[in-house]
């Protein structure tokens, strides 16, 4: 039976479920997806639709939420999917910060306007389909 050793460092800021989530990509080599977008319906979408297609998901509602989850989350986080219009610090600018902690970090982008889209992210047109986001999850992440 695998049961997990977590040893907590001085300094560590890790809330409980990003040790949770920790550990079981540890055990299990599940993929963890930051979802970010100020509606609650759209957060709730996709992560459903990341974890049918067998990642973790963690959300949060504006970029200044999302960046606080990225630097407690030890590089776990393998894909940011972020909307670029919210409130408190909008996509563009998690964007850019995102990309400082994690240059490798690999994003989509989801959005209602295409004029101001981005270099190097995926771009996902509002409103999408469960499968356009399901394949966009799992095409984007496995590359």
């Amino acid at each position: 039976m695998f049961q997990p050793v977590w040893k907590e460092t001085p300094g560590c800021h890790l809330a409980r479920h990003h040790r949770t989530i920790f550990l079981i990509r540890e055990a299990f080599n599940v993929s963890a997806i930051l979802i970010v977008d100020d509606d609650l319906e759209i957060r709730e979408l996709v992560a459903n639709v990341a974890r049918a297609a067998g990642f973790q998901a963690i959300c949060a509602a504006n970029g200044q939420e999302a960046i606080s989850a990225l630097d407690a989350s030890s590089g776990y986080i393998d894909l940011i999917v972020t909307d670029l219009t919210m409130p408190i610090m909008d996509g563009h600018q998690l964007i850019r910060l995102s990309r400082k902690l994690c240059p490798e970090i690999r994003i989509v982008c989801m959005s209602g306007y295409s004029d101001r889209v981005p270099l190097g992210v995926a771009f996902l047109h509002k409103p999408f389909t469960v499968s356009i986001l399901s394949t966009a999850i799992r095409g984007y992440n496995a590359a």
